[in-house]
């Protein structure tokens, strides 16, 4: 639906408000944007979204809870780090 609207942010900003939540979309025609996103994906191998990389760990997919981990741990890190240099 976002993709082949005519004004697509408002589209977007319809759907990520709950504008559309227990109902059909409106209708809409599929103007191919999809499958040209869905062609360069698989040209460029990209299996998942979103892929971040935390100080060299790869996380494939929106994992918050493994992101939020690996955050903190590398702020624990850092903390240890700067205490450890202070008291040079």
């Amino acid at each position: 639906y976002i993709l082949s609207a005519v004004d697509q942010v408002r589209a977007y900003e319809e759907v990520m408000a709950g504008v559309h939540d227990n109902r059909p979309l409106p209708s809409f025609v599929d103007n191919g944007l999809l499958a040209e996103h869905l062609r360069i994906a698989t040209l460029l191998r990209v299996t998942s979204t979103p892929n971040y990389w935390i100080n060299g760990t790869p996380v494939a997919g929106a994992d918050l809870e493994r992101i939020e981990n690996l955050l903190r741990a590398a702020g624990e890190k850092e903390t240890t780090s700067s205490k450890q240099r202070r008291t040079k």
